[in-house]
C-alpha cells in the first residue's frame, strides 16, 4: 500500500492539525513576503468538493482497490521483493523486465543520459503510441521524476511501484483488478516515470552532493 500511504500523508500535510491550524486565512512567512509571496490556508470546510464527498470513503475505496501482490508478480525480476529500497542497477533491471514481460507494445525502457558519476537514469514510457516511436503531440503526456535528493528514497520506490502496478492492471476486467481505468488511461496517455534524478547521491544516501 505504499503509494496509498504516501497520498495518506500528504493530505495530512495539507490539512495539518485543527490544532495548528489558523482560524483565518494568512500564513505568509516574512521570508515569503520579502519575495512577494503570499500564502493563504483554507479551512476544509470551505473547499469547494462534490456534494457528499468524503475523504474517508475516498481512501477507503482506494484501499479496496488494491490488487495482491501475487496478481503480476511474474512481471517481476527474479528474487525481487517490496520490502527492501532499492539501488539504480536492480530499477534498471526492474524496467527492462517490464519491457519483456508487459503486454507487447505498451512499455519501453530507456535513459535520459547519465549520472556525474557515470549511473544511467533509467526511465519508463507506459502507454499511448509506445509501439509507433516519438509519442503523438495529440497525447496528453504525464512525467513523473523522483529522488531529486539522494535521500529522498520512499518518492522512487513509489514510482518503480507505480510502474508495475499499472502494468499489472492493464487489461483487466473491472471485476479483475481494474477498477481504476488503468487501460484506458494508457490507451490514451503516455506516461513517463523517471524514479531518480540523483542515482549518485541515492548511493550514499545523501541529500547534498
Amino acid at each position: 500500500h505504499a503509494v496509498v500511504v504516501a497520498f495518506l500523508v500528504v493530505l495530512q500535510l495539507l490539512g495539518g492539525s485543527e490544532a495548528d491550524a489558523p482560524s483565518s486565512g494568512d500564513r505568509t512567512t516574512p521570508r515569503e513576503r520579502e519575495r512577494g509571496q503570499s500564502r493563504v490556508w483554507v479551512p476544509e470546510d470551505q473547499l469547494t468538493l462534490p456534494v457528499g464527498w468524503s475523504w474517508e470513503q475516498y481512501i477507503e475505496g482506494l484501499l479496496a482497490k488494491e490488487l495482491d501482490e501475487r496478481v503480476g508478480a511474474e512481471l517481476l525480476p527474479t528474487g525481487w521483493s517490496w520490502s527492501a529500497y532499492h539501488s539504480n542497477e536492480e530499477v534498471g533491471a526492474m524496467f527492462a523486465a517490464l519491457e519483456r514481460s508487459c503486454p507487447a507494445g505498451l512499455v519501453r525502457k530507456y535513459s535520459i543520459g547519465s549520472s556525474e558519476e557515470g549511473r544511467p537514469l533509467h526511465a519508463l514510457q507506459i502507454g499511448a503510441y509506445v509501439a509507433d516511436g516519438p509519442t503523438s503531440m495529440l497525447v496528453p503526456g504525464v512525467k513523473l521524476a523522483g529522488n531529486m535528493h539522494g535521500d529522498e528514497v520512499a518518492g522512487k520506490e513509489m514510482l518503480v511501484r507505480l510502474a508495475w502496478d499499472v502494468c499489472r492492471r492493464f487489461e483487466r476486467s473491472p471485476d479483475d483488478g481494474d477498477d481504476l481505468g488503468v487501460t484506458w488511461m494508457l490507451r490514451h496517455t503516455a506516461l513517463h516515470i523517471l524514479p531518480s534524478l540523483n542515482p549518485d547521491g541515492n548511493a550514499v544516501r545523501k541529500r547534498w552532493n
